[in-house]
């Protein structure tokens, strides 16, 4: 067993999820297991080694809300580490070290940023030297993060216009798909209509809860109308996902055969032939499993739930050989090792579908930003580039998709106060959901890996996984950042 302890002088720091999501990663960034007990003075972490590691807790920064942030590297000793300090420390190096690597590739920096990573640093020197004044420590330390995360915003922020720049010297107008996943509706009369021209990709849902409802009655009105509409419109189509084993599209009737394997792998046989023969050569992009690395609804081990992903792969490249199909991976982060002991990360199943070698062209990332407990943790721009980095090693393309929240309980014309309009209205964690999307769009659409973005929610007022996570709320308006993502596109894409 190993402990690591941390002294914590202001508990007002501590988001309220933060024990609950607060673990430890290796160099691989998987989740470690451990368990985060509050002290009378601090944290105490137990794990099951003592192999040194980095810390990670969601932390609230004055002008970012609560971001998980990271120590860097620490080893276990019996002097406790001040938190805050060591959060410091982790957040300035992963900031100088990407500033380092992108000036090295030609990233000019400008002075404004320049200007906080020294107030940055200054504050940390102050905290770390003054470190027999616990309180006066950490004081110096939340000054060093408040300005190191501003200096993360404008470092990548900048990164994003030059390296967009570079692109569009090469290509004017960028490929990168750009869509959005929509629900199980028809859309002649779907408010959806009005969104759609500020993407150039619709994701098209081809859920199997909806496609077959009681076992071998197939109902298609709705999906071939949708795929229809999309292809007469002209928009390039992902559909899917086919397999997606989730409470919203698993046909109930599955549930009575979760403990019997072979029948399951049977029927995804099923559903995946029955959608790709019936929409082969009108579609451009098959998605063909999703969410596989959690399956929660079945109560099913990783190597069975792997055994199904794989199953929804080998059927779709049976059926269409030549249209390219990707597979998404919910929680890249891996949060759901935190809260629960698990056989293979997202990253172990990710590495196990490349080395089969099916055909898959691509694999995607489903990030639901800010929602924690079933989404990813709250993370800065900079976590979000080196997960991307890290997932590109599989040497694969790669497209994200996205959900942030609009602020619980604002209207529409709050909403309109957001930054891109000349405000601010931001929620409790990132900001207002428009300002996540201006922040994270560019950043990732200037990455090579990166060949598309899909906004993961279209409806609030319609079933869905992520509170005030749609484009449209719940009364049928469409949200600011929909405003936002049509001004990105007209900026660099077909």
């Amino acid at each position: 067993m190993g402990l690591m302890h941390f002294l914590v002088p202001d508990r007002s720091f501590l988001a309220e999820e933060s024990l609950a999501a607060a673990h430890m990663t290796g160099m691989d960034g998987i989740p470690w297991p451990c368990r985060v007990v509050a002290t009378g003075n601090g944290l105490m972490v137990d794990r099951p080694a003592g192999d040194s590691g980095n810390f990670h807790i969601p932390w609230i920064v004055e002008g970012q809300g609560a971001v998980t942030l990271s120590t860097a590297s620490l080893m276990e000793r019996m002097r406790p580490y001040v938190l805050s300090v060591e959060l410091a420390r982790g957040t300035l190096n992963r900031l100088r070290n990407h500033a380092s690597a992108w000036q090295s590739l030609g990233m000019t920096m400008p002075p404004e940023l320049v200007a906080e990573i020294g107030l940055a640093q200054r504050a940390f020197s102050r905290a770390a030297a003054g470190q027999s004044n616990v309180a006066d420590a950490a004081a110096a330390a939340q000054e060093s993060l408040h300005h190191a995360l501003a200096a993360i915003d404008l470092l990548c922020s900048s990164y994003a216009v030059q390296a967009l720049d570079a692109r569009h010297h090469q290509t004017p107008r960028l490929m990168t798909l750009f869509g959005v996943r929509l629900d199980h509706e028809t859309l002649e009369t779907s408010p959806a209509q009005a969104i759609l021209p500020a993407f150039n990709a619709v994701q098209t849902s081809v859920s199997w809860a909806k496609l077959e409802p009681e076992d071998g009655r197939w109902d298609w009105r709705i999906a071939d109308a949708q795929v229809q509409w999309c292809v007469a419109q002209g928009y390039r189509v992902a559909a899917g996902p086919i397999f997606e084993p989730s409470l919203a599209s698993l046909p109930q009737w599955v549930y009575l055969w979760e403990n019997d394997l072979d029948r399951l792998l049977d029927f995804v046989t099923r559903q995946v032939e029955q959608v790709v023969s019936r929409y082969a050569g009108h579609v451009h992009l098959w998605h063909a499993a999703a969410r596989t690395n959690i399956a929660d609804p079945l109560p099913i081990g990783d190597d069975a739930k792997l055994r199904l992903m794989l199953r929804a792969v080998e059927s779709v490249r049976r059926m269409d050989a030549k249209t390219p199909l990707i597979v998404s991976f919910d929680q890249p982060w891996g949060e759901r090792i935190i809260r629960e002991e698990c056989e293979m990360s997202s990253l172990h199943f990710a590495d196990a579908l490349v080395r089969a070698d099916l055909g898959v062209a691509g694999l995607a990332l489903e990030i639901n930003l800010g929602y924690t407990g079933e989404g990813t943790l709250p993370r800065d721009p900079i976590a979000i580039n080196q997960q991307i980095d890290r997932w590109s090693m599989f040497g694969l393309p790669l497209i994200v998709t996205l959900t942030a929240p609009s602020a619980a309980g604002e209207d529409v014309a709050a909403l309109a106060k957001c930054k891109c309009l000349g405000g601010r209205a931001g929620t409790p964690d990132l900001g207002s959901q428009c300002e996540i999307a201006q922040r994270l769009v560019p950043m990732l659409l200037a990455k090579q890996s990166v060949q598309g973005i899909f906004w993961n929610q279209l409806n609030d007022a319609r079933p869905h996984d992520y509170p005030h996570g749609g484009l449209i709320d719940g009364a049928g308006n469409i949200k600011p950042v929909v405003g936002a993502l049509a001004t990105i596109r007209q900026q660099h894409l077909v």
